[in-house]
């Protein structure tokens, strides 16, 4: 019988509930034995049954290998122009419409957050509201603390190494999420190559490649307190000693023309690059670097990130441009590329029909 089915002799109900909870296979002696989801208890017991489906999604084995993760993604329940994240003991919960007064927003995320810090064990977090400047372009962020206020700094750990983390110091956390999968393709290529990690941010990747042996590191982004913060990151795992992570504080379309630069003029002593990553804003401006729009940019950094690989050279290549068409992206790296594989992003980012890509991740070889 399943329950909310009357056509195969299942009792009436709100919703079709189908789950396998018990498989015997052939040549097996035990059985596989699967528990309810927690979202078929949610529709008895009165929880929200569209955050229990989020945690449905994310099985159990996500807080095994992290404690830094989605809880739930933008559009992933209807109605609701929000996205939770977890960062170990507390929570960072972003609302989208500019529109929304803080207050209203902060009222109906309430039982989400309740429900939320009951279940990963949260002490309180932050609620990040977005409204638009009259003054000038971009957003203003406002941010309201949720029970127990985070500390300024804390740590997170995904896959066995740590990360600083930020809820209230930065405009973004300090780590990527949507990024976690990545990160573990990039350890485990990065024995023995040397790594660009361009538009570095806090250096997330480097860590992982060293972590996994990479022969050097370099860590290339604009921002200074960025690079600090790999810098401390390196020291929380143990890696800053042997000088494998290079921080480099430039442009790193700058970087790029000048080690093609040092190709050309000193030919008998360059060493090509066998790993890159290339994960740029979407917009930036700075005084160093001038303006940066990632849909003008792509087809260069393709062509250049490729001349610097050696013959078996392998590159990460990512944005989250929401707004952007998916095949011209790949397009132009495909243009200097052998091979171009698209990746699906971690399973707490579910891709929803019809719905921007949150983020484009393509792994491409030469």
């Amino acid at each position: 019988m399943i329950l909310g089915d009357g056509q195969y002799g299942g009792e009436r109900f709100g919703r079709l509930c189908l789950h396998c909870r018990q498989v015997d296979w052939p040549g097996l002696t035990a059985s596989l034995i699967s528990e309810d989801p927690p979202s078929f208890s949610a529709l008895v017991t009165g929880e929200n049954p569209n955050l229990a489906l989020c945690h449905d999604r994310r099985l159990q084995w996500l807080p095994t290998i992290t404690n830094a993760f989605r809880a739930v993604h933008r559009d992933e329940i209807p109605g609701l122009p929000a996205a939770v994240d977890v960062y170990g003991d507390y929570f960072d919960a972003i609302w989208f419409d500019e529109t929304a007064d803080p207050e209203k927003a902060a009222h109906r995320l309430d039982p989400v957050l309740a429900q939320i810090s009951r279940r990963h064990g949260c002490r309180g977090g932050i609620v990040r509201t977005h409204r638009r400047n009259p003054h000038q372009r971009g957003l203003v962020t406002e941010l309201r603390a949720v029970g127990q206020a985070p500390p300024d700094f804390f740590t997170v750990q995904e896959h066995g190494l740590l990360y600083e983390i930020s809820l209230t110091q930065t405009q973004h956390t300090g780590l990527f999420l949507d990024q976690r999968d990545t990160r573990r393709r990039v350890f485990l290529a990065a024995r023995g190559a040397r790594l660009g990690n361009l538009f570095a941010y806090t250096c997330s990747f480097s860590v992982a490649a060293v972590a996994g042996g990479a022969e050097v590191a370099f860590s290339v982004d604009v921002a200074k307190p960025g690079l600090n913060t790999g810098k401390r990151n390196f020291e929380l795992n143990g890696l800053a000693a042997g000088g494998r992570g290079k921080f480099v504080q430039e442009d790193a379309r700058r970087w790029l023309q000048r080690q093609l630069r040092r190709q050309e003029e000193k030919p008998e002593i360059w060493q090509p690059l066998d790993l890159m990553v290339c994960d740029p804003p979407v917009f930036a401006s700075s005084k160093k670097g001038g303006k940066f729009v990632v849909e003008k940019e792509w087809p260069r950094l393709a062509e250049t990130t490729r001349r610097l690989l050696g013959p078996d050279g392998q590159a990460l290549f990512a944005n989250n441009h929401r707004g952007g068409d998916h095949g011209t992206y790949r397009k132009a790296l495909r243009k200097h590329f052998a091979s171009v594989t698209d990746l699906r992003p971690p399973l707490d980012f579910p891709v929803a029909e019809g719905r921007p890509h949150h983020v484009r991740l393509f792994w491409c070889k030469v």
